[in-house]
């Protein structure tokens, strides 16, 4: 299929490869699922803020040094990733305290982490690197007041909505986790995809992520992302010696 239809499976490749890292290895095991490491991800984590940078690169070297690791050798990718995660946990902290609605805003934040990761690492159906929303309807009071102090204390990330998604989705603006979260809850920190929901969407992820994510992965018909998994498995199997 390859051969015959070469510039269609190129293109797949280019746009899926890095969303294929988040399916290689998912489900509930223990162990990193995927890397955060390296200076241009930390300053695309940390989006501009500095002080982001700094917790990042102060939490990684703490955790090299504690592993005996001195200044000479580099910071593992683990350790980097896991110094990611924690930094991510230290601003939900800081959120449920600083906020006037800390723990709904919290709650609500893990509850969009978690859908993000469902999409990232347990569907085939959507498109891959989703990690945008809008409201395609008049944005509710309540609605808004979440998203205004997400933010304000910068759990949420606003940008200007540049397209519209057919007719009726005329929203200003686009919004997101701060990408700083994606390592706490294992999906793509890059500015990508969008998912349009509703303010009844919005709602329900300040109480669970199930509900939202199960009607979004029933929407549409799988994409041919099998071809793909397939080819990475086959790759993996060739290069395993026999016991």
């Amino acid at each position: 299929e390859y051969e015959t239809q070469t510039a269609f499976w190129n293109q797949r490749y280019d746009n899926y490869k890095y969303s294929m890292l988040f399916k290689i290895r998912s489900g509930r095991g223990s162990g990193l699922k995927k890397y955060y490491a390296g200076w241009s991800t930390i300053l695309k984590m940390a989006n501009g803020n500095i002080r982001y940078v700094l917790e990042m690169v102060y939490h990684s070297y703490v955790k090299h040094l504690s592993s005996d690791l001195g200044f000479e050798t580099p910071v593992p990718p683990r350790l980097q990733t896991e110094a990611a995660y924690d930094v991510g946990g230290i601003m939900l902290q800081d959120l449920e305290q600083e906020a006037k609605n800390g723990y709904k805003l919290s709650k609500l934040v893990i509850n969009i982490g978690s859908f993000f990761n469902q999409l990232a690492t347990d569907s085939d159906n959507t498109a891959p690197e989703i990690t945008e929303f809008y409201i395609e309807e008049e944005i509710t009071p309540e609605v808004d007041e979440y998203l205004k102090s997400g933010v304000m204390h910068m759990a949420f990330i606003r940008m200007p909505n540049t397209k519209t998604s057919g007719i009726g989705a005329t929203k200003d603006f686009l919004y997101s986790l701060h990408p700083a979260f994606a390592a706490r809850f294992v999906y793509s920190f890059r500015r990508k995809r969008k998912i349009v929901i509703t303010n009844n969407d919005f709602m329900s992820l300040t109480v669970s992520h199930k509900q939202l994510t199960e009607r979004v992965l029933s929407r549409k018909p799988k994409k041919r992302v099998e071809f793909l998994k397939s080819a990475l498995q086959l790759t993996f199997l060739d290069n395993v010696e026999d016991d």
